[in-house]
């Protein structure tokens, strides 16, 4: 977009008006025809010369988009508008989220877990191994399996778990098992685990994902 400027010799009526506009900044502007429109009317401020770069969010269209302005000539000031995916404080969430989700894990006793039906692998996340009473890097040499799992789970729930564990794949949703285990240190701990099935890399597989909440923990913090 092109606007008239304060220059000594602009009427002032004709002073910070649109005198150009592709169709590219009326769609992201949302202001169409911009021609004969203010500089305040589209970007919600009046013209300050001291600053060339910022983000505008536009109601009109809903997009939020770079501005950089510089000066044709003593009378003209060009606006070039680049539309923006985010705001710029969310490109932040993808750097930190590994370390949010540890913290949430600490706080709230929660760890995560995922598990390959096809093979029997199964992952877990910082806070399941804590929650299970073992440091993250102290089984670097174990297996992790089902059948590793089920060895901390209680001897009075363990043929349900197993019962219930074989029955994962054919869910359709979510889902939420009961159980209790011993963890490492002999500590018995009753757990909420809430999962989900989602598609394997093979066509027609899947892979089991989830948490798992120390219940009786979280109710005694609340």
């Amino acid at each position: 977009m092109v606007f008239v400027s304060q220059a000594k010799n602009t009427p002032p009526d004709e002073a910070n008006k649109c005198v150009f506009a592709n169709p590219s900044s009326e769609t992201l502007t949302g202001f169409n025809p911009a021609v004969g429109a203010t500089y305040s009317g589209i970007f919600g401020n009046e013209y300050d010369a001291n600053q060339k770069e910022r983000t505008a969010y536009f109601s009109h269209s809903g997009k939020i988009c770079q501005l950089t302005e510089s000066r044709l000539s003593d009378e003209l000031v060009l606006v070039s508008i680049i539309e923006t995916q985010d705001p710029p404080f969310a490109n932040l969430m993808p750097a930190y989220s590994n370390l949010l989700w540890k913290e949430a894990e600490k706080t709230m006793q929660f760890g995560g877990w995922i598990w390959n039906p096809d093979h029997a692998k199964v992952e877990w996340s910082e806070g399941m191994f804590r929650l299970m009473g073992y440091d993250s890097g102290e089984l670097k040499e174990q297996r992790l399996n089902i059948d590793f799992w089920a060895k901390h789970v209680h001897p009075e729930d363990r043929d349900g778990f197993n019962r219930q564990i074989e029955a994962i794949p054919s869910y359709i949703g979510s889902y939420i098992l009961e159980f209790r285990i011993i963890d490492n240190h002999g500590r018995e701990k009753s757990l909420y685990l809430k999962g989900q099935n989602v598609s394997g890399k093979k066509p027609g597989s899947i892979v089991a994902i989830g948490t798992a909440f120390d219940f009786k923990a979280n109710a005694g913090t609340a």
